[in-house]
């Protein structure tokens, strides 16, 4: 009795969370396939000066320019993850160019002081 009762609760979340997935950004706890894939491009100022793609790498873990094969909201939680850990003194404008599905360019854009709210001070 218990395992059918195990069983079918594993079940009931799987279809949740293939239902959640559709309808949500985020999809980091989601089973369901990726159907998007974006090309984008992470451009990073601090105090006036543009970072470097070493810089950009070194900062983010993640390539500058690229490939997301997952929802490009997963690249904007990164970015906004990462600035919440750093200091909140700086000067900052990060702007994301990307293109999902080959579609038009659209463009996201993190700036002080709009990411204050965020900062861990």
């Amino acid at each position: 009795m218990i395992k059918r009762l195990a069983i079918s609760i594993i079940f009931a979340l799987q279809i949740f969370f293939v239902v959640y997935a559709r309808f949500a950004d985020e999809k980091f706890f989601c089973w369901a396939p990726y159907d998007q894939i974006s090309q984008y491009k992470i451009n990073v100022f601090i105090n006036g000066g543009k970072l470097s793609k070493a810089e950009i790498y070194n900062r983010y873990r993640k390539n500058p320019n690229g490939f997301e094969n997952r929802n490009i909201d997963n690249l904007k939680f990164l970015l906004i993850a990462v600035e919440k850990s750093t200091i909140c003194n700086e000067d900052l404008r990060v702007e994301l160019i990307y293109s999902t599905n080959k579609r038009n360019e659209e463009f996201w854009i993190l700036e002080s002081p709009d990411y204050e709210w965020i900062c861990v001070k």
